[in-house]
């Protein structure tokens, strides 16, 4: 399967990088968000792209920088 691209933008809150958290077991879930705030979007299995799309939705008329992973 070929790895995805896409970008978490910065937190719209405190401005810090955009982070995710990939596990694995006992099933495929996580979450992408902010740990200095405390705010994150959690997915499982297949919902990691909509978590991003949710996360990146928060800031994107707040903030123009963006992480690339």
């Amino acid at each position: 399967m070929p790895r995805r691209s896409y970008t978490l933008i910065d937190c719209p809150t405190c401005g810090a990088k955009g982070q995710e958290k990939n596990i694995y077991k006992p099933f495929p879930h996580g979450w992408v968000g902010c740990e200095n705030c405390k705010t994150y979007h959690p997915w499982v299995n297949g919902g990691k792209m909509q978590a991003v799309r949710d996360w990146n939705a928060r800031g994107e008329e707040h903030h123009e920088t963006a992480q690339t992973i």
